[in-house]
C-alpha cells in the first residue's frame, strides 16, 4: 500500500512553532522534515509565506548547540527548494510600491535576507545557491526601487539591497584569524574549477579565498575534534600523539596590554617540551598560530607566537591575543591546553589579505584565470608592434650581458623580430635542444606562458635563458627612468609616497630557497663581473641565505642605506636606548622576586627607605631582616638542637641549587599579590643577563657560610631548610600597610622580624608599582618608536625594490611583500616551481601592471598539498594554477630531453612521461663502484612503527641498512658530498641521522622528500619505511611524490622497502606496479643487494640483513689482502678497493727487529723509521751514579740529576744536583762581618 502523502504546515501550526523555542519545535509531535519541505513548495498565500519565513528565521538564528545539526539540515533543505524563486516571481509582478506593498512585502523580504545570511554562516556548502539567489533578488529590488513612489519604502529597499550585496561579497568580510565558528561549524568552500569558467571575479576570488582559509584551518579543526573524541572515550594516553603539536599543563604566567592587543607569557610543561625533541622538529616558530583552551576546547583562544628565537630556556613563550575576541580574557594562573598549527600563518595572513582586497581592474589575465579563454595573446608591451626586435647576440655567443664597452666601441648585435619565429637564431645557435627552443619562443611571444618540464630537463636553465634575454632587451618593457633615479638621497625616506610610479621590474619567484638560489646565481653569472658597479644595485633578492650572494640581499642593501643616511642612524638610536631601558626595568623586576634588595637600591624608588636609613644610624638590610651570615648561622645551630636530624635529612635531601632556585618560586605565588602586580618577561629578557646581579642572592649567602664554617652535613641540611623558609618571605602576600609603615619607620629595630619582613615587602610593592608604571610608559614610547622605525624601514625597502631591475623572492616572501609589489608593479613575473605553489599564492603576487606571466614547473612532480582528502579530491585544492591551466587547454611547452639521470633511472619515469629522451651526457656515466647494479630495489618484510614525538613512522631495519650501505659506498671512494639519503617520513629521517652521527658521515645530507625538491646528487639512498598489517602506505601512494623520489639520482639509485606490501596496497599511485614489473625483468629487485668485489670480480656478496655488510669489512670481500708492503710484511687488512697500491696504508703488524742490547721491538711496524727501543734500562753515568732511561738514548749525553752535597769556595756545604758547578752558586749562610765603618752586621 502506497504511503500517504504528507501535506505542508497550516497557518495555525506555523503560529504554534513561532511561539515556542526551536528545541521545542524539533521535539514537537507535529514536527516533520517532510512537511517542512512541502511547505516550501507553495508561497501563493502571502500571510502563510510570511509566517513560514518567520519560523525559518527563528530556526536559522538559534545558536543552541544541541540543535545545530538539525538546524544545518533544515537550512540545507530550505536552500534547495524553489521557495526563493517563487518569491522573486511574485515580486517581479508588483507594478509599484504602494502602501499595500509596503505592508505585505517589506517584512518578508527582511526575513528572506536574514535567512540568506544564516545559510551562508551555518551551511556554507549551500552558499553558492544563496549567492545565486542574491543576484536575482538584488535585480528584483532594483526594479522595485526604480518603479516606486513611496520614499520610506524606497529607503528600506535600498538598505535591503546593500544587505544583499554584503551577502554576496561575504568572503571580503571574513576574519583572517580563526574564530570558534570556524572550528565548530563546517565552513563553506567552493570547488576549484579544473575546467570551464567562473561566474565572475568575485566568484573566483571567493573560491580561492575560502579554499585557502580552509587549507589553513582544516588540520587545526581536525585535531581539536580528535582531541575531544579521545577525551570523551577516556583515552588520555592517546592525546599526545595528535598530528598537531598538543601541549597540556600550560600555564599563563603574566599579561601585558597594548593599544589593540593583549600579550601574555605562557609556560609549557618542561617534560613534554623535552620529549618532543624541539631541536629536530619545527616547534614554536615565530609568528605561528596557536589555539589555547582552559576547558578541553569548549572555549577557544587564538594567539600568535611572538618569540623570535623559538622557546626560551625557561620554557616560556610570548604570545599575542587580539582584543576582538568575544570570549573572556585569559588571566594569570590559568591552566590551558595548547595546540600548535603546522601551517604557515604569516604567509596565509598576507595572501588572504591580498585576495580580500582584489577588485575590478586589479587582476591581470582575467580572461584566462576567470573566464577560461584558451587563446593566449602576445604581451601588451609588444602587442601593437610586430616589428619589435630583440638582440640575441649574448645568447648566441654565450656572452655575459651588461658588458662594459671597450675602446668606445659597441659590439655588433644580433637583432631579430621577436614575434616572427622564422627570424630567430636556430636552436643550435642558442645552445638549446628543440623542446627548450620552443619553450623560449613561447615565453617571449605570449603573455601567459606555461612551461612543463620532467625531472632533469633543464627547467631552471630555460628560465635563466628567458630572464637573460628579457633583461638584455629591457629597454623595450622596463621603466628605466624610474629605476635609474637617485636612490640614496638624504631625507628621501621621509617622502612616503601614496602612489608609486611603477618601475616595471622583473620579479622572479621560486617555491624553495634552493631553486631560487640556483636561478638568481644564474642571472648574476650572466652579467659582466667587470662592470658590476653598473648593475649591482639593480639586483635584489629576499629569502636567500647565501654568503656568495649576500651583497644582493635586501637586508644588505637596507643596512647600506642606513649607513649612508644619518637620519636613519639618529632614528634607530632612540629605539635602541628605549629597548635598553625596558630590559633594565624588567631585569630589576625579575630580580626583585629572587634576591634581597639592599637599602642602596630601594632608596631611589621608595622615599620611606631614606627615613629608615636616617633613623637606623647603623643600618644593614640583611642584618635588619635577620638573614646576615651571623644570624643565619645562629638560626641553623638553634634549629639543629631543636629538630630531629634524621627527619630533617629525609625532608631536605635535595641539592642546594634546586632547593633555593629563585626563578621557580618567584612567579608561582606572586600572581595573587596586592593590586594585581604582574611579573613581566619578554623575548628580549634573554639579553638582560648582561646587566649582572641586582641585590643579594640567597644561594651565594649560603655558599659563603658553608665555605667559612666547618658545619657537618646535618647542620647543612638544617641551614638549607631554614633558607627555603626565609626565601618564601619574598613571595608572601602579607605586607605592612602604609599607616603602620609611617608609625614604625622611625624605630625600625624595635619591631619584630616578622613585621620587618612585612615592611620590606611594602618597599618591594612600592618599587614594583613605580617600575611597572615606568615600564608601561616606556613600552608605549618604544612601540611608537618601533612603528616609526618599521614605517621607515618599509619605505626604505619600497625604494630599494622600486629601483631594482630584477627582484628575486621565495613564494612566502613574495606573499609578505605583496603590498609593496603591487605598488612598484613588476611588469614581468617568472615563477619557477609553479606547479608546487597554490593558485591563491600566485594570484596574491600579481599586480595591475603585470603584462607577462611565465609559469615553469611540472605538475607530475610535487603539487600543492592540502591537509585533507576532501579538500584535495572533492574540491581540487591539490590542483595548482599551473595544472589547472593545462587542464583547461591553454597552450604550453613541454621539455622532452633529460640531462640528469642515467638511462636505468630515467626508465622508472616512462610510465609518467611519454616523451622523455636521454641526452648523450647521461650515456657516459660510469657504473657505481662495488655494486652489481646501478639501480636496485631491496625488498624486505620488516614492519614499521609509529613514533610519539613526531607522529611519524620509522623502520629500524631500513635505518640500519641505509647506514651500513652509506658506509660501504664511502669505502668505495665516494665522498660524503656525493651521497644523499631521502625518506618520506620525518621520524625515519631523525632515526637515520641518529644512526649516522659519526664524523665519517659528515657531509651526507639526510632529508625528507619534500625538502629535496629541485635538487640532485650522484647517489641517492631511499628509505620507503612503510610495511604494516593495516595496509597504510602514506606518501608512498602518491604518484607525484614518488616521481620526485625516483628522479633525484644521477648515477646510482638504491631503494629499500617492502615492495610486496607496496604492490598490494598501492591504489592511487599507478606507477608502482609498472616499476616493480620492470625491475623484475631487469633483475634489479630482490631480498639482498648484490655487492661485487672490485679486486675479485667473481665474488658477489648478497646483503639481505645489515649485518651482512660485516662480510665486506673493508668494502671488498672477505679475503685477506696479502699485498707485500715495502717493509716486507703482507697487508693484514681484508680485501679493500681503496688505495690498491698501498701508498697511504700503514702496516699494522708488529716490528720483528732487535736493538743492539737484544731487546725485541714491541711497536707496530714503523718502516722506514728506526726502531728507537723504548724499554727502560739502568745505565751508569761517567760520574758513577746510575740512571734509568729508555734504551736508545746515549747515557753520556744526560746530565746527572742525583742530589749531592758539595763544598762551596767559601768552605760552606750546599746540596745541589750532581752536574751543577759549586763555583756558580752564591752562599746563603749568614755570617757576622765588620763593615768599613767598623760596625758588625749579619750578611750572606
Amino acid at each position: 500500500m502506497a504511503a500517504l502523502k504528507e501535506e505542508g504546515y497550516s497557518n495555525s501550526d506555523l503560529k504554534q512553532f513561532y511561539s515556542i523555542s526551536v528545541l521545542e519545535i524539533f521535539k514537537s509531535h507535529t514536527w516533520s522534515k517532510k512537511r517542512f519541505q512541502e511547505t516550501t513548495k507553495d508561497c501563493c498565500d502571502k500571510q502563510k509565506s510570511l509566517l513560514f519565513l518567520k519560523v525559518v528565521v527563528k530556526i536559522a538564528t538559534c545558536d543552541d548547540k544541541s540543535c545545530q545539526v538539525q538546524i544545518s539540515d533544515i537550512l540545507s533543505t530550505f536552500s534547495e527548494q524553489n521557495f526563493f524563486s517563487q518569491l522573486c516571481k511574485l515580486l517581479d509582478g508588483s507594478e509599484d510600491i504602494s502602501l499595500d506593498f509596503k505592508a505585505e512585502w517589506l517584512e518578508p523580504l527582511n526575513c528572506v535576507i536574514q535567512s540568506l545570511h544564516e545559510i551562508c554562516r551555518k551551511t556554507p556548502s549551500k552558499s553558492m545557491v544563496a549567492f545565486g539567489f542574491c543576484s536575482g533578488l538584488a535585480s528584483t529590488i532594483t526594479k522595485l526601487i526604480l518603479s516606486g513612489n513611496d520614499d520610506a519604502a524606497i529607503n528600506q529597499l535600498s538598505d535591503m539591497k546593500s544587505n544583499v550585496e554584503d551577502i554576496h561579497n561575504y568572503f571580503r568580510d571574513l576574519p583572517i584569524i580563526p574564530t570558534s565558528d570556524d572550528i565548530f561549524c563546517k565552513p563553506f568552500w567552493g570547488e576549484n574549477l579544473t575546467y570551464g569558467s567562473f561566474h565572475n571575479l568575485d566568484h573566483y576570488l571567493d573560491v580561492q579565498f575560502r579554499l585557502l582559509r580552509e587549507n589553513f584551518m582544516a588540520q587545526l579543526r581536525n585535531d581539536i575534534f580528535e582531541y575531544k573524541a579521545r577525551k570523551a572515550s577516556n583515552a588520555p594516553s592517546e592525546i599526545t600523539r595528535l598530528d598537531l603539536r598538543m601541549h597540556q599543563n600550560v600555564t599563563v604566567e603574566c599579561e601585558n596590554c597594548s593599544n589593540d592587543c593583549r600579550f601574555y607569557d605562557i609556560k609549557l610543561d618542561e617534560s613534554h617540551v623535552n620529549r618532543v625533541k624541539m631541536n629536530r622538529t619545527n616547534h614554536f616558530l615565530y609568528r605561528s598560530l596557536i589555539c589555547l583552551s582552559p576547558d578541553d576546547f569548549e572555549t577557544l583562544y587564538f594567539a600568535i607566537i611572538e618569540n623570535e628565537d623559538q622557546i626560551r630556556d625557561d620554557y616560556t613563550l610570548k604570545i599575542k591575543v587580539n582584543k576582538e575576541s568575544t570570549t573572556p580574557g585569559l588571566f594569570v594562573g590559568m591552566a590551558v591546553t595548547m595546540i600548535e598549527n603546522i601551517r604557515n600563518f604569516e604567509t596565509y595572513l598576507h595572501v588572504s589579505s591580498s585576495l580580500q582586497n582584489i577588485h575590478e581592474n586589479d587582476l591581470p589575465f582575467r580572461k584566462y584565470l576567470v573566464e577560461g579563454h584558451k587563446k593566449v595573446h602576445r604581451p601588451l608591451y609588444i602587442q601593437d608592434n610586430t616589428d619589435i626586435e630583440y638582440d640575441f647576440r649574448p645568447m648566441v655567443m654565450g656572452e655575459v650581458i651588461y658588458q662594459k664597452a671597450t675602446d668606445g666601441k659597441e659590439k655588433q648585435s644580433r637583432m631579430c623580430k621577436v614575434v616572427s619565429c622564422n627570424d630567430w637564431p636556430t636552436a643550435t645557435e642558442l645552445h638549446l635542444d628543440d623542446s627548450q627552443y620552443k619553450a623560449l619562443q613561447l615565453a617571449l611571444t605570449r603573455e601567459f606562458v606555461i612551461i612543463q618540464g620532467p625531472p632533469g630537463t633543464g627547467k631552471t636553465r630555460v628560465g635563466m635563458m628567458i630572464a637573460k634575454t628579457l633583461i638584455h632587451n629591457k629597454h623595450l618593457w622596463m621603466n628605466e627612468r624610474k629605476i635609474n633615479e637617485c636612490v640614496l638621497q638624504q631625507d628621501h625616506y621621509e617622502k612616503i609616497k601614496q602612489n608609486y610610479e611603477p618601475s616595471s621590474a622583473m620579479l622572479i619567484v621560486c617555491h624553495t630557497s634552493y631553486v631560487l638560489g640556483q636561478f638568481f646565481k644564474g642571472v648574476v653569472t650572466s652579467l659582466d663581473a667587470k662592470n658590476i658597479n653598473k648593475w649591482e644595485s639593480k639586483l635584489v633578492h629576499v629569502g636567500l641565505r647565501s654568503l656568495s650572494l649576500d651583497r644582493f640581499s635586501l637586508k644588505h642593501k637596507r643596512d647600506r642605506w642606513n649607513e649612508l643616511n644619518i637620519h636613519g642612524k639618529n632614528l634607530s638610536n632612540p629605539l635602541s636606548e628605549s629597548h635598553e631601558r625596558i630590559c633594565k626595568i624588567k631585569w630589576m623586576l625579575k630580580k626583585s622576586h629572587e634576591n634581597i634588595f639592599g637599602e642602596e637600591i630601594l632608596m631611589s624608588w621608595v622615599p620611606e627607605v631614606n627615613l629608615l636609613v636616617e633613623n637606623g644610624k647603623r643600618f644593614n638590610m640583611l642584618e635588619w631582616l635577620n638573614i646576615d651570615e651571623n644570624s643565619l648561622c645562629q638560626s641553623a645551630l638553634e634549629g639543629y638542637v631543636e629538630m630531629d636530624i634524621r627527619s630533617s635529612k629525609e625532608k631536605n635531601n635535595t641539592d642546594i641549587d634546586k632547593d633555593i632556585n629563585p626563578e621557580k618560586k618567584a612567579s608561582c605565588t606572586y600572581s595573587d599579590t596586592l593590586n594585581g602586580e604582574i611579573f613581566i618577561t619578554e623575548d628580549d629578557m634573554d639579553v638582560c643577563s648582561k646587566y649582572g646581579e641586582i641585590g643579594v642572592r640567597f644561594d651565594l649567602i649560603v655558599n659563603d657560610i658553608l665555605k667559612k664554617s666547618n658545619f657537618d652535613e646535618h647542620i647543612q641540611y638544617v641551614l638549607k631548610d631554614y633558607i627555603k623558609k626565609v626565601q618564601s618571605n619574598i613571595c608572601s602576600n602579607e605586607i605592612m600597610s602604609q599607616t603602620d609603615v609611617e608609625i614604625h619607620i622611625h624605630q625600625p629595630w624595635e619591631i619584630t622580624v616578622h613585621e620587618r619582613w612585612n615592611m620590606y615587602r611594602y618597599f618591594l610593592h612600592r618599587l614594583r608599582k613605580k617600575a611597572k608604571t615606568l615600564l608601561d610608559e616606556e613600552e608605549i614610547q618604544h612601540e611608537d618608536l618601533r612603528r616609526k622605525e618599521n614605517k621607515r624601514q618599509t619605505a626604505v625597502d619600497n625604494e630599494i625594490l622600486a629601483h631594482s631591475e630584477v627582484i628575486a623572492m621565495t613564494s612566502s616572501w613574495a606573499a609578505r611583500y605583496q603590498n609593496v609589489l603591487k605598488e612598484i608593479g613588476p611588469k614581468i613575473i617568472i615563477v619557477e616551481e609553479a606547479s608546487e605553489i597554490s593558485e591563491a599564492h600566485i594570484i596574491g603576487m600579481l599586480n595591475a601592471y603585470c603584462e607577462h606571466l611565465i609559469l615553469i614547473g611540472d605538475h607530475k612532480q610535487l603539487d600543492p598539498k592540502p591537509p585533507g582528502f576532501e579538500l584535495a579530491k572533492k574540491y581540487h585544492m591539490d590542483v595548482s594554477l599551473f595544472d589547472r591551466m593545462i587542464n583547461m587547454g591553454l597552450p604550453y611547452a613541454g621539455l622532452e630531453k633529460q640531462y640528469r639521470m642515467r638511462p636505468e633511472v630515467a626508465q622508472l619515469l616512462h610510465s609518467l612521461y611519454e616523451k622523455l629522451d636521454d641526452n648523450v651526457n647521461v650515456l657516459e656515466y660510469k657504473n657505481v663502484l662495488g655494486l652489481k647494479k646501478n639501480v636496485y630495489f631491496v625488498s624486505h618484510q620488516k614492519e614499521d612503527r609509529a613514533t610519539e614525538d613526531t607522529y611519524s613512522y620509522v623502520n629500524e631495519f631500513e635505518a640500519f641498512y641505509i647506514e651500513r650501505l652509506a658506509n660501504y659506498l664511502l669505502k668505495q671512494g665516494y665522498s660524503t658530498r656525493q651521497i644523499t639519503v631521502l625518506t618520506p617520513s620525518s621520524g625515519q629521517k631523525i632515526m637515520i641521522r641518529n644512526q649516522m652521527l659519526k664524523a665519517e658521515y659528515e657531509g651526507i645530507r639526510i632529508l625528507n622528500l619534500d625538502q629535496y625538491r629541485g635538487e640532485e646528487n650522484d647517489i641517492i639512498l631511499l628509505s620507503l619505511v612503510r610495511s604494516n598489517k593495516e595496509g597504510r602506505l602514506g606518501f608512498l601512494d602518491d604518484d607525484n611524490r614518488m616521481c620526485v623520489a625516483l628522479s633525484r639520482a644521477k648515477i646510482g639509485l638504491y631503494v629499500i622497502g617492502d615492495f610486496d606490501f607496496i604492490q598490494k596496497h598501492s591504489h592511487k599511485c599507478h606507477i608502482w606496479k609498472e616499476i616493480i614489473k620492470q625491475m623484475k625483468v631487469n633483475e634489479s629487485i630482490g631480498n639482498g643487494l648484490p655487492l661485487i668485489c672490485r679486486n675479485h670480480k667473481d665474488i658477489i656478496t648478497q646483503v639481505v640483513d645489515p649485518k651482512d655488510f660485516d662480510k665486506v669489512p673493508e668494502g671488498g670481500c672477505s679475503k685477506t689482502c696479502d699485498f707485500r708492503l715495502n717493509c716486507g710484511h703482507s697487508c693484514s687488512l681484508f680485501c679493500h678497493p681503496l688505495d690498491p697500491h698501498h701508498l697511504k696504508i700503514t702496516c699494522q703488524k708488529l716490528c720483528a727487529k732487535y736493538c743492539k742490547n737484544g731487546h725485541k721491538c714491541i711497536k707496530p711496524c714503523h718502516f722506514p723509521r728506526a726502531c728507537k727501543c723504548s724499554i727502560a734500562v739502568e745505565k751508569k753515568l761517567p760520574c758513577g751514579h746510575c740512571l734509568t732511561q729508555v734504551c736508545h738514548i746515549n747515557a753520556k749525553r744526560n746530565q746527572c740529576q742525583t742530589v749531592v752535597t758539595k763544598i762551596l769556595p767559601c768552605g760552606h756545604h750546599r746540596q745541589m744536583r750532581c752536574f751543577e758547578d759549586p763555583l756558580q752558586f752564591k752562599c746563603t749562610v749568614l755570617v757576622r762581618r765588620r763593615l768599613k765603618c767598623q760596625h758588625r752586621k749579619m750578611v750572606h
